[in-house]
């Protein structure tokens, strides 16, 4: 009889370390990169997380959903990810945001995609600055989220997303251990730093990195930091201003799990194409000159 022949194995996804995407809500070129993908070649065999901000999934769907992003990125073999609101101005209890998130996971999956990450866009922050709530309060609150989209979808992880120097490092670690406490362990922080309020206070953001992480990485928490730039009147300043601060991350951390390229610029600085071209300074760019550092 004729042996039945062995099945090729379907390639799993590549470790995530190093290597999140995240360009801003408003560049004009984000369906590009779906549309031509041959413009990306090089970043686009490095990155292996790309995530999407909420906003996407609820205004340039359709532009995403034409060029097929979600599927796409499921046949290159990167990771999708969500930020997402969880508490915040417009859902202090977290309810609404919840539906909200379920509803937008199944949005890329009946397109063919795959969801791995919900990023909650600064739940502590959101408790505190917008709702009046104790931390205690937030963190039983956004267990809730977890818990119900966990239940839900329960294939997708969710993590966190954090403001320093707005938290210091024992507030953070506080605010983690809370949520623990409620039975909902975040299986990522992703801080977001905020260089020129940590100058103002003298803030020690070397020794403060180094303390984090050895917090979260003792709780089983994969740490990341988010490479971005306050300067958001040109592409150059931006570029420029971000390197600086990789090189400032490789030098206080060595190495982390999670590192993010990343714009959140309503200017839609800088746009993410060309990837390489020593003439413009685009977000691939600086993704490809972030990741050589470490």
């Amino acid at each position: 009889p004729t042996p039945t022949p062995t099945p090729t194995p379907t390639p799993g996804y590549p470790p995530d370390q190093f290597s999140w995407y995240a360009p801003t809500y408003r560049a004009a070129d984000l369906p590009t990169l779906f549309s031509q993908p041959h413009l990306w070649t090089t970043a686009r065999n490095q990155v292996r997380v790309l995530q999407f901000y909420q906003y996407d999934l609820e205004t340039r769907l359709s532009e995403l959903s034409n060029t097929a992003a979600f599927s796409k990125l499921k046949s290159w073999r990167i990771r999708t990810a969500i930020e997402h609101g969880a508490i915040k101005d417009w859902d202090c209890g977290g309810l609404t945001s919840s539906q909200l998130t379920i509803n937008n996971i199944d949005k890329v999956t009946s397109r063919g995609g795959d969801v791995h990450y919900i990023s909650m866009d600064e739940p502590a922050l959101g408790g505190r600055a917008f709702c009046n709530q104790t931390m205690n309060a937030t963190a039983q609150l956004t267990a809730q989220y977890m818990t119900q989209v966990k239940a839900a979808r329960p294939q997708v992880k969710i993590g966190d997303i954090e403001p320093y120097p707005s938290f210091s490092v024992n507030q953070l670690i506080t605010w983690v251990d809370l949520l623990i406490s409620y039975n909902q362990k975040p299986d990522f922080l992703n801080l977001d730093v905020d260089r020129n309020h940590a100058q103002q206070i003298g803030a020690p953001v070397a020794a403060d990195l180094s303390r984090l992480r050895t917090a979260m990485n003792a709780r089983g928490i994969k740490f990341g930091v988010i490479i971005w730039s306050h300067i958001t009147s040109s592409e150059q300043g931006f570029y420029n201003d971000a390197l600086s601060w990789a090189n400032q991350v490789r030098a206080a951390l060595g190495s982390l799990d999670h590192l993010i390229t990343q714009s959140w610029s309503a200017n839609a600085v800088p746009l993410n194409l060309p990837e390489n071209d020593p003439g413009y300074f685009s977000l691939l760019r600086l993704f490809l000159n972030v990741r050589a550092l470490f």
